[in-house]
């Protein structure tokens, strides 16, 4: 029996291509529950309706199909755990949040199954918690995937302070002349906001990286040299977005935008300088190499 732990521990630990190849499918198997269960709670209030009573039959059926395609979801969502690219104490929540759902949604149709004309109120007590652990849960699983601010990035101040965050940072005033342009807060920073911080957040540190802020920039990941100021070519980030699109450690990962050939010379330049946290283009940039691509990248030219 302790050989038998010590194996699964071994393969847990060190998982093999096969399963990490088959927690890929999460994303896709994770989706089904959340239809299935939905159209039960839509099937099982309108049943309550004369016009729609008919319906009622189909009831267990749809708990059914929720539960068990959230059993998949559970499985292959575990899998894609073991690559270990997520934050602990979310994925922790939301692992066990999709367990008890799909708990739940078995215990929805075993009711539905032998009481179908009764126990109305305890049904409507449980299909609101399934509906309520299905918005949380999925909540979290954006979390995981985009970030813990994500779904709150946009929203009204009064909505970020009642939710724990901060209050909306001033933007940054579009920039309409080359003298006014940051080299890292509007050329660096905006780059790794639209391309790289979606594998790169609080919630997925991809490689153990995060590329929210300078400071999480310059810390690295796995790799001690992601960033090696005033050396491109030794520098881990440089490496990774310059591969062939087709290498596996090509990024943006596939199906991400990748950056461009400016950004790219952009993001090299700014490490040549000695990656610094500020400075004005233009008094960096002494030699004037990169004053027409800049204008050109910012749409300076146009105006």
């Amino acid at each position: 029996m302790s050989f038998i732990l010590l194996m699964i521990g071994g393969i847990l630990d060190n998982p093999p291509d096969i399963l990490l190849f088959l927690g890929r499918f999460h994303p896709v198997v994770v989706h089904l529950p959340i239809g299935f269960i939905v159209m039960a709670i839509l099937i099982q209030l309108a049943a309550h309706w004369s016009k729609f009573s008919a319906l009622g039959i189909y009831i267990p059926l749809a708990w059914l199909m929720g539960a068990v395609s959230a059993l998949f979801a559970v499985v292959f969502g575990y899998l894609l755990s073991l690559s270990g690219d997520y934050d602990e104490n979310t994925l922790f929540y939301h692992q066990w949040g999709g367990v008890v759902l799909m708990l739940l949604s078995f215990g929805c149709y075993i009711i539905h199954k032998k009481w179908n004309n009764s126990l109305t109120i305890p049904k409507g007590i449980l299909g609101f918690i399934v509906g309520f652990l299905l918005m949380f849960t999925g909540h979290l699983g954006g979390n995981l995937t985009h970030g813990s601010t994500y779904l709150l990035q946009y929203a009204p101040n009064p909505v970020r302070n009642l939710a724990g965050l901060p209050s909306k940072a001033e933007p940054r005033k579009k920039v309409t002349v080359l003298d006014s342009a940051d080299v890292f807060l509007d050329l660096v920073l905006p780059m790794m906001q639209s391309k790289c911080v979606s594998c790169h957040n609080e919630g997925k540190k991809k490689g153990g990286l995060l590329l929210t802020s300078y400071e999480k920039i310059m810390l690295g990941g796995k790799s001690d040299n992601t960033i090696v100021p005033r050396d491109a070519l030794k520098s881990e980030l440089v490496r990774r977005i310059t591969l062939p699109k087709e290498h596996e450690d090509f990024m943006p990962s596939e199906g991400k935008l990748p950056l461009t050939d400016q950004e790219v010379v952009l993001i090299k330049w700014w490490i040549k300088m000695g990656a610094p946290s500020s400075g004005y283009l233009t008094q960096l940039d002494t030699e004037k190499s990169l004053s027409s691509l800049v204008s050109n990248y910012l749409g300076l030219d146009k105006n």
